[in-house]
């Protein structure tokens, strides 16, 4: 049993029960388990917060019933995985994209991140008419027009493939058939083995300027 990164040697559990080994609150649900599975006869999963020797430890918990030759039920056979240090992880991760959704929220800025195989796994500030439902789990093909599709999806395989970011100004087609431009840039997104895993997107739709910019055109040619 690893705990804390510290093997438990069996001369520490044996002979104990698990009020012996764990908070009140816990031995009392991991008995609860325990019964249920010898009640039933059949194996259990469990990932659940424990604490012993006043520490706090997330266990992945497999139970399954043990059996005599007869196949009668003669016990509970425990196997734990201390996933604690992955657990701080997710949920600081969880809790930092929480927070970076909730800033970036109350920005006028479209933000991406898709994958290598350029599907959108995080969206904020939808544009064009489409939802965050819309888009996480697509590619630009699943809800864009095929020629901006083909063009975002060039320039993004080329970011994959250098690992340099690239910055553009760029127009698309939105729900209603109307044309959106955005200006902004595609970085590549690195894993902790520093290789490029997908990209990040930052854009801010500039339609208002540019529409006021062809008006200015326009009238300077009409003069």
């Amino acid at each position: 049993w690893a705990y804390n990164q510290r093997t438990i040697r069996p001369q520490d559990v044996l002979g104990k029960t698990d009020f012996d080994l764990f908070s009140k609150p816990d031995a009392r649900k991991l008995s609860t388990l325990k019964n249920k599975v010898m009640a039933t006869g059949k194996a259990l999963n469990k990932k659940m917060w424990v604490t012993s020797n006043n520490k706090k430890v997330y266990l992945e918990i497999f139970l399954e019933p043990m059996r005599s030759e007869i196949g009668k039920i003669t016990g509970v056979e425990v196997a734990t995985v201390d996933l604690t240090r992955e657990k701080v992880m997710e949920d600081a991760l969880k809790e930092s994209t929480e927070r970076f959704k909730v800033i970036a929220s109350n920005t006028p800025d479209h933000i991406i991140v898709q994958d290598n195989d350029l599907r959108y796994t995080f969206v904020v500030n939808p544009q064009l008419g489409l939802t965050e439902k819309d888009m996480v789990g697509n590619t630009d093909y699943d809800i864009l027009k095929k020629e901006d599709a083909d063009n975002l999806t060039k320039i993004k395989r080329q970011v994959i493939e250098s690992g340099k970011p690239i910055s553009l100004e760029t127009s698309l087609v939105n729900q209603k058939g109307e044309t959106n431009y955005f200006s902004g840039s595609y970085v590549p997104k690195f894993n902790e083995q520093g290789n490029v895993d997908g990209l990040i997107g930052y854009f801010r739709n500039i339609s208002e300027r540019k529409k006021t910019e062809q008006n200015v055109f326009r009238l300077n040619r009409e003069l």
